[in-house]
């Protein structure tokens, strides 16, 4: 199933919203470098483990770090696997 990479990204960004993160307007008006890398990271993260269907070894052997790693990034940005029945793209 293909989706729009427009959407995917939309959807990304409203979940690093949700976690805390900065955002859209924000991060186009900031030009701190710490912001902009830190709001990359937030968005591979969610590409990745979206991609590998929160297979978290997958998605963290794409990403170049550790299982255990991806595990306490994804703690810290407050996110969790969707529950069974919720469609997450």
């Amino acid at each position: 199933m293909s989706t729009d990479p427009l959407d995917e990204l939309k959807d990304s960004i409203a979940l690093i919203e949700v976690a805390g993160g900065l955002d859209a307007a924000e991060l186009e008006e900031s030009l701190n470098l710490p912001d902009q890398v830190q709001a990359l990271k937030e968005r591979l993260i969610v590409e990745a483990v979206r991609k590998h269907q929160w297979n978290i070894s997958a998605a963290s052997d794409e990403l170049g770090i550790s299982r255990q790693g991806l595990t306490k990034m994804l703690r810290k940005l407050k996110l969790q696997r969707p529950k069974k029945g919720c469609n997450d793209r």
